[in-house]
């Protein structure tokens, strides 16, 4: 096994073990997941990983962003069971999440213009690679619910799901320093580069302003 592809797999793992984390948390009641910027992961990972693959991103790079598109469905749909199906985050969110929707419709057209229509494979490679950068930006904008409402309110979140993300993050990133040397490197290292600062920044938060004690123990019995 090479390194890249075993960085790859503890990355893969780790945030496994994260989302493990969270969820249990998410049951007992320890945590509030914030529904607005989990159905906002779920959707712009799923994407993500969608334009990361038909770029050429190798295996070890693809691991990781599969396996979070696919639990953060499930957060999502947790939060949206739990508290009901509604939309209530501001002017900002509402603007990222069409963006990426308008991603989507734009990906499928250049995908369906190559395969069916007169485009060419470098012109749509080109295009892919412009909405994956995009599709990163985004991700990145995405997270300001996250940061807001763990500043607001850090006994929301525990930080130590946030901190196995934070480490699968860095083992990506590393995979993908080893194992891509083509043209898009850069734009492949943003999505790991990024994550594992705001991830970071989540845990810190919650953390250093929250401090050890869960929201569940403060509160008050019934």
């Amino acid at each position: 096994m090479d390194t890249p592809f075993l960085l790859g797999s503890v990355a893969a793992a780790l945030h496994v073990c994260g989302y493990a984390l969270y969820l249990g948390l998410a049951i007992r009641k320890v945590i509030e997941p914030n529904a607005i910027t989990w159905l906002m992961f779920a959707y712009g990972t799923t994407l993500l990983a969608t334009l990361e693959a038909v770029s050429g991103a190798a295996i070890p790079e693809l691991m990781l962003p599969v396996i979070c598109a696919t639990l953060a469905v499930v957060v999502a749909g947790r939060c949206w069971i739990v508290s009901g199906f509604r939309w209530d985050g501001d002017w900002v969110d509402t603007l990222v999440f069409a963006a990426d929707v308008l991603l989507t419709v734009l990906f499928v057209s250049v995908f369906a213009w190559s395969q069916w229509g007169s485009l060419s494979a470098e012109a749509a490679a080109l295009a892919y690679v412009v909405f994956l950068l995009l599709s990163n930006l985004t991700s990145i904008t995405s997270f300001l619910p996250m940061l807001r409402s763990t500043w607001v309110a850090p006994k929301r979140e525990d930080w130590r799901p946030w901190v196995c993300w934070t480490f699968a993050y860095l083992c990506l990133g590393a995979a993908t320093s080893l194992n891509d040397r083509s043209d898009h490197f850069w734009i492949l290292m943003l999505y790991p580069a990024s994550n594992a600062i705001m991830h970071g920044g989540v845990a810190l938060i919650s953390l250093l302003r929250a401090g050890p004690t869960p929201l569940a123990a403060t509160r008050t019995p019934a």
